[in-house]
């Protein structure tokens, strides 16, 4: 249970990590996100989303209120990901880049604590958070994570759709996105975001 004293500890504490200086919106973004099961975050590109977002969920999981970590980003051309060189780590890498920044601005290493990075840091048990995009979300499903799922407005409604089904009711779910910022380069009025913004925004 979240009561506002507890919830302002923990923004303090984020903004002490992140070095930023929370104004009001990002101060009921961050409430919102400790206190409701879905929670969707929408701002133009500069304004701490995906830090936020990933503030809450470490003190989430750092506190036993969950178990880990889910990272899904939104590749804009999934088409080519089978084409580009590596395995499925490299081929994603850049589209998973801010939330790797994201974690170095709150002082945790990706490299010890994402799965993906390092195979042995699920078996030291460092390893905590997952990294993935909605592309290879056959076959999981998550159970008591906090799971952010970043850049929506470039998930077609249906990737969408099969994304949020992924996420147990024991899950917290962080949807990040904005409007003015649709990278897709067919159908651009079918993004997923403005969609499910206005399916939820009087709940």
């Amino acid at each position: 249970i979240f009561d506002d004293k507890l919830i302002d500890k923990y923004y303090k504490r984020i903004e002490k990590e992140s070095s930023f200086s929370f104004n009001e919106e990002q101060k009921l973004a961050i409430k919102s996100a400790f206190t409701e099961p879905l929670v969707i975050v929408t701002g133009g590109p500069g304004t701490g989303k995906t830090t936020i977002a990933t503030g809450v969920a470490n003190l989430l999981v750092k506190y036993g209120k969950y178990d880990g970590i889910v990272y899904i980003s939104a590749p804009t051309q999934e088409g080519k990901l089978g084409f580009l060189p590596g395995e499925i780590t490299e081929k994603t890498f850049i589209y998973n880049e801010p939330f790797f920044e994201a974690l170095v601005k709150l002082n945790i290493n990706p490299h010890t604590a994402v799965n993906q990075l390092d195979v042995t840091n699920q078996k030291n048990g460092t390893g905590y958070i997952d990294a993935i995009t909605h592309v290879y979300l056959r076959g999981c499903n998550f159970e008591n994570k906090v799971v952010i799922l970043d850049e929506t407005q470039n998930y077609y409604c249906d990737e969408l759709k099969k994304t949020l089904t992924r996420m147990s009711d024991n899950c917290k779910v962080i949807v990040i996105g904005h409007s003015g910022q649709v990278d897709l380069y067919h159908n651009p009025e079918n993004s997923g975001f403005v969609r499910y913004l206005d399916h939820f925004k009087d709940d």
